[in-house]
């Protein structure tokens, strides 16, 4: 027979034993009796958005990210990374496409002022992330190519490419590009040509690196 002083042992070690049992954390699922954690998809979704831009299908690359952040446009993500990452694919994307993509019906790009101020997002979601990762040359490179798209910002632009190319940090082959239109438009051929140069050295499509050498022409 259990002892007064035998079943209050009992009990203590009974409280101890639930208290090793760990916490099981809000962000988990129950399934039964097991529980599993909760997974947000949108992480390898973004990391197969990036790689469709890799791959050169801007529209499919934008869509993704639309689909996955429908708040993409009006959000500022901060130090977020994955929102970053997120505003960073969606902005290459409209300007590699002039801004003319169609979304959904915040995101229209068939007129030329629907355009450009998708491309004016574009920059300003790219200027905000290099106040966030100051002396990174891959964003450098992201927002030169975007300034390259905005008139009386293309000074700018080509200045902030070149000094990536002069220092061998230019990221893309269409950094290189697009520093080939901008010299070629202030009539640097040599500037131009070295340009070109590079970005057929980086370029799984050569495609991406011709410039027009002339009203029609290309190099």
């Amino acid at each position: 027979m259990l002892t007064i002083k035998g079943l209050a042992v009992r009990f203590a070690l009974g409280l101890a034993a639930l208290a090793a049992i760990p916490a099981v954390s809000n962000d988990a699922a129950a399934c039964g009796d097991v529980f599993i954690p909760e997974i947000d998809h949108r992480i390898q979704g973004l990391a197969n958005a990036e790689k469709t831009m890799r791959d050169g299908k801007i529209v499919a690359s934008a869509q993704s990210v639309v689909r996955m952040f429908p708040e993409i446009r009006s959000i500022n993500p901060g130090r977020d990374g994955m929102l970053q990452r997120a505003q960073r694919t969606l902005a290459v994307a409209l300007v590699r496409a002039d801004g003319g993509i169609d979304l959904d019906p915040t995101w229209r790009g068939k007129s030329p002022e629907q355009r450009a101020k998708n491309v004016a997002w574009a920059v300003a979601a790219l200027e905000r992330l290099r106040e966030q990762r100051k002396n990174d040359p891959s964003v450098d490179t992201d927002l030169g190519e975007a300034l390259a798209k905005v008139e009386g910002r293309k000074d700018e632009a080509r200045s902030l490419l070149q000094g990536l190319a002069d220092r061998d940090l230019m990221a893309t082959p269409q950094g290189y590009a697009a520093l080939g239109r901008l010299q070629q438009e202030a009539g640097n051929t040599t500037a131009r040509d070295a340009a070109v140069q590079r970005c057929n050295t980086m370029a799984k499509d050569s495609s991406v690196c011709q410039v027009p050498t002339s009203q029609g022409g290309q190099s």
